[in-house]
């Protein structure tokens, strides 16, 4: 979770971890940065209902129902 990240990672004590502090694999980083900002935050671990993120992807989810898919899954 974020508290454990931030405890063990946040080396400067900002609230975000970069790719530097969190170190390792660059891919583990990328899946991390939801929003690519560059940094992990809080909000990037956060998968409640009320999170941003969750509430763009529903949208984006309700928009593209609006639109109509073939049965390919593709908007026709």
């Amino acid at each position: 979770d974020w508290a454990w990240l931030a405890k063990s990672r946040d080396a400067d004590g900002d609230g975000r971890v970069t790719a530097e502090e969190l170190g390792g694999d660059p891919s583990l980083f990328a899946r991390l940065d939801r929003d690519r900002d560059g940094a992990v935050r809080a909000e990037d671990l956060d998968w409640s209902e009320t999170a941003p993120f969750v509430r763009q992807w529903r949208q984006g989810q309700q928009r593209l129902a609006m639109l109509g898919l073939n049965k390919e899954g593709r908007v026709s």
